[in-house]
C-alpha cells in the first residue's frame, strides 16, 4: 500500500473510532492546505521542467468570488510523438486524485509534459492555495473554469480532460458538456461513483456515514459520445479494480476508438511504472528523474498507450 493510500485509510478508520464525524464529503475530500509560496519552481522538488515554462496563478471560479489556483505548463514540442501534429497544440487539463494538493501531483503533470503536451493541473476549491469550500458542485464549477481559461488561450489548441482517481469524476462531468467540448477523455483509478468508493474503506465500521457527493461516474461514462481511454491498476487498494470494469463496462458507447488497460501488478498511483515498489512514484518529480529501468518501462507502456490513443483520435 503506497503512503497515500496508508494515510487515507487510517484516517477513514480514525475519524469512525472516534464516532464524532458522520459526514463521509469529509473522507472523500481529504484536502491539505498549501499557500502560493510552497509553490516554488526552483526546489528540487518541482524541478525537471524549465520555471519560464511554468505559469501559477488564481482564477476565479463560480459565481461566489473565490479563486482557484491553477499551474500551467507550455509543451516542448520536441518532446511530442511523431504520429501527432504540432499544430494540435495539445493541452491536456489534468484534474487530480482526492488527497492532498497539487505539489502531490506535480510527477503526474511532469508525465503529460514529458510528452510534449501543455498542461494544466489546478487544485480544486479548498485545496492546496484555492480558495472556497470543497463540494461536488464546486469541483465541476472549477474544472469548467480551468476549461474556460484555456479557451480564451491562442497557444492551447485541443483539449484533452485527463483525471487521476478523485480526478475521473471532474473528467467524466466535462466530457458531458457538449458547450465545453473536449477531444478525448482519459481516467486513471476512477472510482464508479462516491458512494461506492466510500462503501469500500467505511463498510465495517458501526458509525452511521451521511454522504451528499455522488459523483456518478458510471452514468457519465455511459453517456459519453466522445473517445475515452481508460486505465486501472490490478492490485489497487484505494480503488479496487472492478471500479474499473464496471466503468468499461458502461462506456460501451459503440466507438472503436475507445480503450481499456486494466495494467498487471499495478496499484493506485504506479499504473505508469507498475514495477516500482517504492511508496509512491511522487518522489520522482519529473520523469528525467527515474532510474534507467523505470524511465524504460514508462516510455514503452504509459507513454505509448497514452500516444497510441491520441494518434488515432486525433
Amino acid at each position: 500500500m503506497s503512503t497515500k493510500s496508508f494515510l487515507f485509510v487510517f484516517c477513514a478508520i480514525s475519524v469512525s473510532w472516534l464516532g464524532c464525524q458522520r459526514n463521509a464529503d469529509d473522507i472523500l475530500f481529504a484536502s491539505l492546505p498549501a499557500r502560493l509560496d510552497d509553490y516554488d519552481f526552483t526546489k528540487p522538488r518541482l524541478d525537471g521542467i524549465p520555471p519560464e515554462r511554468i505559469e501559477s496563478f488564481l482564477l476565479p471560479s463560480g459565481d461566489n468570488g473565490a479563486r482557484i489556483h491553477v499551474i500551467f505548463v507550455s509543451r516542448d514540442v520536441r518532446e511530442l510523438d511523431s504520429r501527432l501534429a504540432p499544430e494540435d497544440r495539445i493541452t491536456v487539463l489534468f484534474s487530480h486524485g482526492t488527497g492532498g494538493n497539487m505539489l502531490w501531483y506535480w510527477y503526474r503533470l511532469a508525465f503529460f509534459e514529458d510528452m510534449g503536451f501543455n498542461v494544466l493541473m489546478y487544485d480544486y476549491r479548498g485545496y492546496g492555495a484555492s480558495e472556497g469550500i470543497t463540494t461536488e458542485e464546486h469541483i465541476y464549477q472549477d474544472v469548467a473554469s480551468a476549461y474556460d481559461y484555456l479557451r480564451d488561450r491562442e497557444d492551447v489548441g485541443t483539449i484533452v480532460a485527463a483525471g487521476f482517481s478523485m480526478g475521473g469524476a471532474a473528467t467524466l462531468w466535462l466530457g458531458n458538456q457538449s458547450d465545453r467540448p473536449v477531444a478525448a477523455c482519459f481516467t486513471e483509478a476512477a472510482f464508479e461513483n462516491a458512494q461506492s468508493f466510500i462503501d469500500d474503506h467505511l463498510d465495517d465500521t458501526a458509525v452511521e456515514w451521511q454522504l451528499e457527493s455522488e459523483m456518478d461516474n458510471l452514468s457519465r461514462a455511459r453517456s459519453l459520445s466522445l473517445p475515452y481511454l481508460l486505465m486501472h491498476g490490478t492490485i489497487d487498494d484505494v480503488v479496487p479494480p472492478y471500479h474499473g470494469h464496471d466503468l468499461w463496462d458502461a462506456a460501451q458507447n459503440g466507438d472503436l476508438r475507445n480503450r481499456a488497460f486494466f495494467v498487471k501488478g499495478a496499484g493506485h498511483d504506479t499504473v505508469p511504472v507498475p514495477s516500482y515498489n517504492g511508496h509512491a512514484l511522487a518522489e520522482y518529480s519529473h520523469p528525467d528523474e527515474l532510474p534507467a529501468n523505470l524511465r524504460r518501462e514508462f516510455n514503452q507502456d504509459y507513454k505509448a498507450r497514452i500516444n497510441d490513443f491520441l494518434s488515432e483520435v486525433l
